[in-house]
């Protein structure tokens, strides 16, 4: 039997190999997690809290939902063959799309004359055969309610159908939506109302927001900023007048352009009001009092899983006091000796001693009588 017992006489059952103790229990871990967590959610709270923020994901599932793939709007070099006091350029899209015929079922009937639609060139400037239209149709806007303008509307209409249907569109009422980017005052034409600015804006429709829509309007709602660099939610309805040649970064591009009374501006709703960012020494507080908080969480709950009871190995058993039959109550067990219970110690007792020539094989086969 292999010695197992401590100097003191006691069999030790520990293993000799030292475990490494976590420093704190699974409780412990898993607030540890939960104040992490806590503490993602207290960093993005800030960002989520701004409308922008949601804007910009609801804008992003509705493109991807239904966005149709960009348009190019990049306008072709003019034929040769042209009178050079006439500059008419050719949409890169338009060329495929000149053999297709999209039908359209119109509710009003365009406000301008046939002579006065066939003045109106697309792919060019606003050149001065098409001011006589554009006075009329500014005329109308003055004269008309807004309330009216938007009950005889063709309706919401995206920025495909405007670029690729320019002429069945043209000197129509349409309703486009999307968010203003630029709104600038500018010089109005002469008229008889004595209005000498009006504000020259571009939107960016909500299905194609890489392509802008031209829009002139009368009036803009009281509190609307102004600027080159502008985020703001609108629904417009207006003439639709034609496309425009205008310079982008990469060269000659060309724009779908309205002119509309006013705007129907869509505020972005305000989630929190507007209070200076936390800096200095509140910062510092709050964040020191997080952290406190935090390590005095994690202390408290060490302290608590180290003071239940566990079941643990003992370290060792004492067999000194144990008595076996046949033993005096003194007798101790030595320390190589394996104890015999009382069953061993009888059968030992009464087993005969085998001795030379006294065996009898018929008795141990059962043949004795």
């Amino acid at each position: 039997m292999v010695n197992v017992r401590s100097p003191s006489g006691r069999l030790d059952f520990r293993s000799k190999v030292r475990s490494q103790k976590l420093p704190y229990g699974p409780e412990v871990s898993r607030w540890v997690w939960m104040l992490f967590f806590l503490g993602v959610i207290v960093i993005l709270a800030g960002p989520l809290m701004e409308p922008a923020t949601w804007q910009l994901i609801t804008r992003g599932f509705w493109f991807g939902a239904g966005q149709e793939p960009p348009i190019d709007t990049r306008l072709a070099p003019p034929d040769k063959e042209l009178d050079a006091e006439v500059v008419v350029f050719i949409p890169v899209e338009s060329q495929a799309w000149a053999s297709k015929i999209l039908p359209a079922g119109f509710r009003q009937e365009p406000v301008l004359s046939r002579q006065q639609l066939e003045l109106i060139q697309d792919d060019s400037l606003f050149r001065r055969a098409e001011r006589e239209v554009w006075s009329r149709l500014l005329e109308l806007l003055q004269e008309t309610e807004e309330s009216e303008l938007q009950k005889r509307s063709e309706g919401l209409v995206t920025y495909g159908q405007l670029f690729r249907q320019s002429a069945a569109y043209r000197g129509r009422l349409v309703t486009v939506r999307g968010q203003l980017r630029r709104a600038e005052q500018v010089p109005m034409p002469s008229n008889s109302w004595g209005q000498q600015y009006y504000y020259q804006t571009w939107l960016q429709p909500v299905d194609q927001p890489s392509n802008p829509i031209q829009i002139y309007c009368l009036h803009l709602p009281e509190g609307f900023p102004l600027g080159l660099r502008i985020q703001e939610e609108v629904e417009v309805t207006g003439f639709y007048f034609k496309r425009v040649a205008y310079m982008a970064q990469d060269g000659l591009r060309t724009a779908p352009t309205l002119v509309a009374k006013t705007v129907r501006w869509l505020p972005r709703p305000k989630l929190r009001p507007d209070t200076p960012p936390l800096t200095g020494l509140p910062l510092v507080l709050v964040l020191v009092a997080t952290a406190g908080l935090g390590i005095a969480t994690a202390v408290v709950l060490y302290y608590r899983v180290g003071a239940k009871e566990r079941a643990e190995v003992p370290q060792g058993l004492d067999f000194s006091s144990w008595q076996f039959a046949g033993q005096p109550p003194s007798a101790g067990l030595k320390e190589t000796e394996v104890p015999q219970t009382s069953a061993e110690s009888t059968s030992t007792a009464s087993a005969p001693e085998d001795k030379p020539g006294s065996s009898d094989n018929s008795a141990d086969l059962g043949l004795a009588p």
